[in-house]
Order: C-alpha cells, then structure tokens, then sequence
C-alpha cells in the first residue's frame, strides 16, 4: 500500500521500485527527456523479448530500434512520440554517452583506461567485484568527502 515518489532519471530505479510492488509509485523528473526514456524502456518491457530489450539498451542497437519503434510508438504517449520520433538517433550514437551523464562518462574513459580499469572490468564481468582492489578504492573514493558532486 505504500506511495512512492521518485525522480525518474533513466528510469532504472524507478524499474527496480516497481519490482518491490508499491501500492503506487510517481516518477517525476525536471527533465523531460528522462520520463521519455523511462516510458520506453518500460514500452520495451512490455512489448519486445528480453533479448530486444537488451539489444537496445545494452548495445544501442539502433537497426533493432527503428524496426520496433513502430510497434512501440502505437503505445506510447504523445510526449513519448514527440521525444524518440526527435531523439532517436540518441540510440544510434550510443544511448550511453548522452545528456551530462554521458559527457561524464566520456570524460572518465580516458583516465579509467589508463589506469586499466576498463581492462579489468572487461575481465571480470560477471565475476564477484566486490572483493576486488578496483572496487574498493572506487568506493572509499566516492564515500570521502574528496570529491563534490556536479548538477
């Protein structure tokens, strides 16, 4: 019976709230973009396999997107048409690297490259991180007060 309220960012935490089954839950976002992309990824929910869904959001599988975007749309709401009739090509170049997350990933490739930690993340997909040296210094790093978080 519980309400939860939420800022939508792209949406994966409103997804994983979902899975905890609220009573009700409201994703809200300054950012319209961010609802969009949280409607379509739960339109792909809804109606693709999970393989598509993968696909799509996992490798920016920008064919596979204009295939089903068809479907999709005929389910979408009218800010969700506008946005990815707009914006589709955010999947074609690589959904991953848009908006300001994305210019921060680009920014901290080049340096998680150096150290090797692209590398090693590479390697050990799948693998318990938890014990990892990597791992731990990223979050004793995030948890001292050495960084200041932007936006």
């Amino acid at each position: 019976d519980d309400v939860v309220l939420t800022i939508s960012s792209a949406g994966c935490n409103v997804l994983d709230y979902i899975i905890e089954g609220p009573g009700e839950l409201v994703a809200v976002d300054f950012n319209q973009a961010q609802l969009a992309v949280l409607e379509l990824k739960i339109l792909c929910i809804k109606y693709l396999t999970y393989e598509q869904y993968w696909q799509i959001w996992s490798y920016s599988n920008f064919a596979l997107f204009n295939e089903v975007w068809p479907k999709l749309r005929r389910h979408a709401s009218k800010r969700c048409k506008e946005f990815w009739d707009d914006n589709g090509d955010l999947i074609r170049d690589n959904f991953m690297f848009a908006g300001t997350s994305g210019l921060m990933a680009k920014i901290l490739s080049f340096p998680a490259g150096f150290i090797g930690l692209v590398d090693y993340m590479r390697q050990n997909t799948g693998k318990p991180y938890r014990q990892s040296f990597i791992f731990n210094l990223i979050v004793k790093f995030l948890s001292s007060s050495a960084w200041v978080p932007l936006g």
